[in-house]
């Protein structure tokens, strides 16, 4: 059950995971065989104008992996910016880096980027990561020390 307690109106509600079962009796929660990151010049992906995105996707699975990842750049309108598909490979650690060129592509905003895992063994992910790029406030704004928090489900920190 999920429950919306500070606003009246229609929110959108993202579920992360989702076991759904046949009987009565639930199974044991198995989790997905790899794990992903998108990383960027910033460890927040959250960049300047002038900054290159260097944007990577990091794969972690079991060494010797082998697949292909689709992506996709949106910007907040859903607008479709770019799109690619590469292959990658698990290292002997479990690790691949598969590199993005993304930059000169988004310009300014916020930006989704999807991407859709497909393992030579048939299976098939998929993962959304967050990417700004917006320019840097100064310390020399008018409001610099007034922010706000939301109750309780929330968390910011300032920016000043």
């Amino acid at each position: 059950k999920v429950r919306n307690f500070s606003n009246k109106e229609k929110v959108n509600t993202f579920i992360d995971d989702l076991q759904l079962e046949q009987n009565d009796q639930p199974t044991a929660f198995v989790n997905r065989a790899y794990g992903s990151e998108l990383t960027t010049a910033n460890p927040d992906n959250f960049l300047a104008p002038e900054q290159k995105v260097n944007a990577k996707i990091r794969i972690y699975g079991k060494p010797g992996q082998t697949g292909t990842v689709s992506y996709t750049a949106n910007d907040f309108y859903y607008n479709k910016l770019c799109t690619g598909t590469k292959k990658f490979k698990t290292d002997s650690t479990g690790e691949a880096v598969v590199e993005l060129p993304l930059d000169g592509k988004l310009g300014l905003g916020i930006f989704i980027i999807k991407a859709d895992y497909s393992f030579d063994n048939g299976k098939k992910y998929s993962d959304i990561y967050r990417l700004t790029i917006m320019k840097l406030l100064n310390k020399d704004f008018k409001h610099r020390e007034l922010f706000a928090c939301g109750a309780g489900v929330r968390t910011c920190r300032g920016e000043a």
